[in-house]
């Protein structure tokens, strides 16, 4: 009687585990979806009060997922922007959001998208490193390390003067 009950106990537990399990990706297996590399800031002068995050985000998932949001305690404020030519000017405009289409993948690039921190609370100096959230609709909330160095841009060709070489 005693091992009947126990084995009908056993099986219970064990179907109560099996349907939580399936219903959980931490349990199921699930592998995140969105992957965040090659994040990257730029080191700032003394007292300045804005910074540009660069980054490569990754979609390996079967359906495409939203970039909705970004902080970071170093700035009072962190928001997607991308530089825009306009009449010969750069200008930059706010993203409000960003869709990552499934199996694809978006480069944050200086004189494109990149994350606008703005209120900085620190300088950013070369090897430091601060941690960046950024919160997505269907894969939650990501935190990476941003490491402060230099990097270099390619500049863009001039136009309307024939012969210049840079």
């Amino acid at each position: 009687m005693f091992r009947s009950n126990l084995r009908r106990y056993a099986s219970k537990a064990f179907m109560v585990l099996l349907a939580l399990s399936m219903g959980h990706p931490a349990f199921a297996g699930a592998e995140p979806t969105i992957h965040i590399v090659d994040v990257k800031a730029r080191p700032t002068a003394p007292g300045a009060k804005t910074a540009a995050v660069y980054l490569v985000l990754v979609n390996h998932g079967v359906v495409d997922d939203s970039l909705t949001g970004l902080s970071t305690p170093i700035a009072d404020m962190a928001s997607l922007h991308r530089t825009v030519d306009s009449g010969g000017m750069s200008e930059m405009e706010a993203v409000p959001d960003l869709v990552v289409k499934a199996n694809d993948g978006v480069t944050f690039a200086p004189g494109g998208l990149h994350v606008m921190l703005m209120g900085l609370k620190q300088q950013l100096k070369p090897g430091d490193t601060f941690p960046l959230t950024l919160d997505f609709a269907k894969a939650g909330a990501i935190t990476v390390t941003v490491a402060v160095q230099s990097i270099k841009i390619k500049p863009k060709p001039m136009q309307g003067m024939p012969g210049m070489k840079m």
